[in-house]
Parts: structure tokens; sequence; C-alpha cells
């Protein structure tokens, strides 16, 4: 039960965090953005395997439901968004163009690059710190 509670709240933030980013699409700089969407959902991931409270579950694999659900709530969070007004002048806010060189940001959120970069990234980021706690668990520090 505990467990479930746990994947819950974590789906819940996940989701709080990419609303959150939403409702600033139009004050964001594409570096704050990125964080957002990006690294705060891993890291929450991350910090909920590094605490140890998915650790006595029954079973093991549960703890990457984590980066599945994340991607999940980017899902929903792409589909909103990418059809948005919002969107559109945060695309054309943070696109850069001169003669030596242009950034700019895809338009659909839910590209196929942009789901493997989301769900590589947060297995990654599960995977590193079950490695590192088993790391220091047989180390005894």
């Amino acid at each position: 039960m505990f467990t479930l509670l746990v994947i819950l709240l974590a789906l819940a933030f996940d989701i709080l965090v990419y609303l959150t980013a939403g409702s600033f699409l139009a004050v964001e700089s594409f570096g704050i953005f990125a964080i957002i969407i990006y690294l705060i959902p891993a890291l929450l991931n991350g910090v909920i395997i590094a605490t140890g409270v998915m650790e006595n579950i029954k079973f093991r694999f549960l703890k990457y439901i984590l980066p599945t659900l994340t991607l999940f709530a980017y899902f929903v969070f792409g589909k909103m968004v990418t059809y948005s007004s919002e969107w559109e002048k945060f695309v054309a806010n943070n696109s850069y163009s001169s003669e030596s060189f242009s950034i700019q940001i895809s338009k659909d959120l839910l590209s196929i690059d942009q789901i493997l970069f989301i769900l590589i990234l947060n297995f990654l980021v599960v995977i590193a710190v079950e490695k590192v706690m088993t790391y220091f668990k047989r180390s005894g520090n």
C-alpha cells in the first residue's frame, strides 16, 4: 500500500511540475523551461530511489515505473501545450537565428526524439542512483 502511495505522489508531483511549466510559458526562458520539464522530474525519481522508500517492495521492478509515469505526465503536458497559442509564442520568443548559428525549439513536444530523450534520461537517473546506492551499501558507508 505504501509503494502505491509513493507512486501516486510521484505522478501527482510530475503533473504539478508540468502544469507549472505550462502556465509560465509566456515568461519563461528556454533554460528555465528545460530545467522544469527535463531535470526536475528526473531528479524527483532519483530522490525517491535514493531515499529507499521503494527498497523493501516485493517486486523490485516497480521502481522502474517512475520513469514511465514521468513519460505519461510529459505526454499529457505535450498534448495540452503543443496546440496552444502560448507554445507558439514560446517557440518564437526562444528561437534565434544569425549568420553564424541558430537555436530552434521543436514545435512538436511529442516527436519521437523528445519522447526517447525523456524516457532515457529518467531511466538513466533511476539506474545511476540505484547503482550508487548499491555501491555505498556494499562498501558499508
